[in-house]
């Protein structure tokens, strides 16, 4: 295992009661050790700071969200919705499992939404679907890389591809494993024309070579 590091986090949210002195807020700020030589031990470094852009006044927790084009699709608790850029709201369905957890991606024409009893739902700017290809099976994890998903199998080796820019029909053929002599697959991530398959003792990175036996 690698070394680790400690993050300091500021723990509590002030602002100074002068505004001449200073018209900052401490929010999402951390501690940064200075060098040994320095007058002060530590300086407090800002990030960027929060603004509401849209309040959706919703009951139910989000679970995730995803860009696709220009509008946002947010889960929330069973709900799908579609924000555009004119924060116009349009619900698209709901879901038929509640998801703990939701992964998301997209490939251009549908956002997957993988919820965590291993469906895979779709939206696109009008609809929501479940898919239920028959060569579709129960998934761990969702990516995406030159318009394929690409879905994690649960409890396994193997993984399992959409056919191209249609990720509502899979082929009995498009299927491969990641070491199956090492621990089952826990995620799967798209990263710079690579796949990075991810298990509990160790991460391969993949590349395209077409062939899926």
């Amino acid at each position: 295992m690698g070394n680790t590091t400690q993050i300091n986090l500021a723990l509590q949210s002030y602002e100074s009661r002068s505004r001449p002195a200073s018209v900052e807020r401490l929010i999402n700020c951390y501690v940064q050790p200075l060098p040994q030589e320095s007058s002060f031990p530590y300086i407090v470094t800002g990030t960027v700071g929060a603004k509401v852009w849209k309040d959706l006044d919703l009951v139910d927790p989000i679970y995730g969200f995803n860009q696709m084009g220009s509008d946002l699709y947010v889960v929330s608790g069973l709900t799908v919705l579609k924000i555009d850029s004119n924060k116009n709201i349009t619900t698209l369905g709901i879901m038929a499992d509640l998801p703990n957890r939701v992964m998301m991606t997209n490939n251009g024409t549908h956002v997957g939404i993988l919820t965590e009893a291993g469906n895979l739902f779709l939206a696109d700017t009008t609809t929501l679907t479940q898919v239920t290809d028959v060569d579709y099976q129960l998934a761990e994890s969702v990516t995406n890389l030159n318009l394929y998903f690409i879905l994690a199998k649960q409890n396994s080796f193997q993984f399992f591809l959409s056919d191209l820019n249609d990720a509502t029909s899979y082929g009995a053929t498009q299927v491969s494993s990641v070491e199956n002599n090492s621990k089952p697959l826990t995620a799967m991530l798209s990263n710079n024309l690579e796949v990075w398959a991810f298990k509990e003792d160790v991460i391969s990175v993949l590349n395209n070579d077409g062939n899926y036996s």
